[in-house]
């Protein structure tokens, strides 16, 4: 058995279920990347398998939350290197004459 294959529906929760545990332990945005990828696996297998509209929405939060989770990720990161964006804050006058 491959780790997204699933036999049955109360595996389809069993694994949503410890996908969800999952995010809070999110580190970086490949890790939220990874989370957001096997919740829109699970998401495919829940509308193959005619699960309930329910499961597969479910499936769709989990997906969101961990692209939200990414997002978050990156915006930490952006602040810790000291990039906001924008444009740069100009170093010197323009007037052509250098300083001493």
């Amino acid at each position: 058995m491959t780790q997204l294959e699933i036999r049955d529906p109360a595996e389809f929760d069993l694994r949503l279920t410890r996908l969800r545990d999952m995010l809070e332990r999110v580190e970086t945005v490949t890790d939220a990347r990874v989370g957001s990828d096997i919740a829109a696996t699970l998401r495919t297998w829940a509308e193959r398998a005619h699960l309930s509209l329910d499961s597969v929405n479910e499936a769709v939060r989990v997906m969101l939350e961990y692209q939200r989770r990414g997002g978050q990720v990156l915006e930490q990161i952006k602040r810790e290197q000291g990039r906001g964006g924008g444009r740069p804050r100009k170093l010197a006058p323009s007037s052509g004459e250098v300083s001493e």
